[in-house]
This record gives C-alpha cells, sequence and structure tokens, in this order.
C-alpha cells in the first residue's frame, strides 16, 4: 500500500490533527526558531510551514482542509499520483482564497483611509473658510473705525474744536487734540493689520516658531480684546454724538452692513 510522502499541514507544524489553537501557536513559535533561515533552516521548509501556519491559523481553511485531508483514501498503483496532485490542487485553492482575503482587507483599509482623508479635507476647508470670513469682518470692522475716527474731528463738538459731548447729564470728553485723535488713528490702523496677519486661514505648510505664534488662539484672543477696549473707546462718545446726527447714523449703519455682507460672502 502507498502512502504520501508529502507531509501534512500538521506534520509540518509537529502536531495532531486534533491540536487547539494555543498547541498551534505554540508548535508554530517553536518552529519558526528551528527552520528560520537566519537559523540555519532551509528556505524550502520554512515556506511550507509558512503555508502550513496561514492554513491551520484560519478556521474556515482549516475546516476545508481537514475535510479534504479526511476524504484522502489510500489506494494502490498509479492511482496514488492522481491523488497527490488533487491533494496540492486543493491546498493551491486554499491558500488562493486566503491571498484574495487578505487582498480584499488591504483594499477595505485603504478605502477607509481614503474616506478619511477626505473628511479630513474637507473638514479643513470649512475651517479655512469660516478663518476667511471672520478675517474679513474684522479687518472691514477696525478700518470702519479708523473711519470714523476721521469723521469725528470734521464734526462739531469733535477732536478738531475740542469739544466733548454731554448725554443724559453725563459729559463724554473726545480726544482734545487732533494729535491725540491721530495716535488713535495709527493705533487702530496698526490693529487692522495685525488682524488681516492673525485672522488669516493657516498654512497647513507653514513651519517655525513665528508661524505657530500668529496663529494661535491665545493671540487672537488678546487682540479680539484689545480690539473690543478700542471700539468701546471711540464708538460710545461717538454714538452719543450721532444720536443727534441722522447723517452719522447713515454712515455707520451702511459700514455695519457692507462688512457683515462682506463677511458673509
Amino acid at each position: 500500500m502507498t502512502t504520501p510522502t508529502r507531509l501534512s499541514h500538521y506534520e509540518v507544524l509537529g502536531v495532531d490533527p486534533d491540536a487547539g489553537e494555543r498547541e498551534l501557536k505554540a508548535a508554530y513559535r517553536r518552529r519558526v526558531k528551528q527552520l528560520h533561515p537566519d537559523s540555519g533552516g532551509s528556505e524550502h521548509d520554512f515556506e511550507a510551514l509558512q503555508a502550513a501556519w496561514r492554513v491551520l491559523a484560519d478556521p474556515e481553511l482549516r475546516s476545508e482542509y481537514d475535510s479534504w485531508l479526511h476524504d484522502t483514501r489510500p489506494v494502490a498503483g498509479g492511482a496514488m499520483l492522481g491523488i497527490q496532485q488533487r491533494f496540492e490542487q486543493r491546498e493551491r485553492e486554499i491558500e488562493r482564497r486566503a491571498w484574495e482575503a487578505r487582498r480584499d482587507e488591504a483594499r477595505r483599509r485603504a478605502a477607509e483611509q481614503a474616506a478619511a482623508r477626505e473628511a479630513a479635507e474637507l473638514a479643513r476647508s470649512s475651517e479655512q473658510r469660516a478663518n476667511i470670513n471672520i478675517h474679513r469682518l474684522l479687518t472691514l470692522s477696525s478700518a470702519a473705525l479708523v473711519i470714523l475716527v476721521s469723521l469725528l474731528e470734521l464734526l462739531p463738538g469733535g477732536a478738531a474744536s475740542g469739544g466733548q459731548v454731554d448725554f443724559l447729564g453725563a459729559s463724554f470728553q473726545l480726544s482734545p487734540t487732533p494729535t491725540e485723535v491721530s495716535v488713535v488713528q495709527i493705533v487702530l490702523a496698526a490693529l487692522v493689520v495685525a488682524v488681516s496677519l492673525v485672522s488669516r486661514p493657516p498654512d497647513p505648510d507653514a513651519r517655525g516658531t513665528f508661524a505657530r505664534i500668529v496663529s494661535s488662539t491665545v493671540l487672537r484672543t488678546v487682540l479680539g480684546v484689545v480690539a473690543a477696549a478700542l471700539a468701546i473707546w471711540v464708538v460710545v462718545p461717538f454714538v452719543l454724538l450721532a444720536l443727534s446726527n441722522a447723517a452719522l447714523v447713515i454712515v455707520a449703519g451702511a459700514l455695519l452692513v457692507g462688512a457683515l455682507l462682506a463677511a458673509r460672502d
């Protein structure tokens, strides 16, 4: 009676066909140390070990392999060659399925990574658009403050005449000299430049300490507080003065509407 000379996967690992998962793993680690080419083993034996492990480590593939292995009954004469060929063909089919499963898994992971990158890009684009709108609003609002301060110089009771505004019994002293108004204009103009710089959408390729500083949330917050303080200092007296001047109300309203429309585009 003739028997196959080729070792089964269980024989390659040196375990019984009913070995459990823990026994398979222990046997595989032991055989890797013995058959690895770096330890003096042959490439052929090591490849056979890897093929055996790929099949037996997968419960579904192992079940198919066991079904085929138990179905190969010994026969005499030349019929053994046909059984050996079918056995090898079946083994190649099992390995092909394992390769296809790994390929499909790699494709799935690649698709998930591509979807994640696309979602991150969309989120970054949305954030950049929001930063652009903030940039426009803050810049135009700061510029509007500069224009309003300039108008104060030309109005009766304004800084050019060194006057003051009385409202509900309270007296609000405007800048008494054109020099002080000019200082305020310079400060606000500098604020326009600063706001334009820090509210610009961050460049993803920007590197260096300066780039990190100008895009920091802390710096933006500080400048926002400064802008609010200057606005209160300049706008409150202006609003009180504008209550008696319809033209100023129209100009201020037009500037505010223009800033809001520009920020919304």
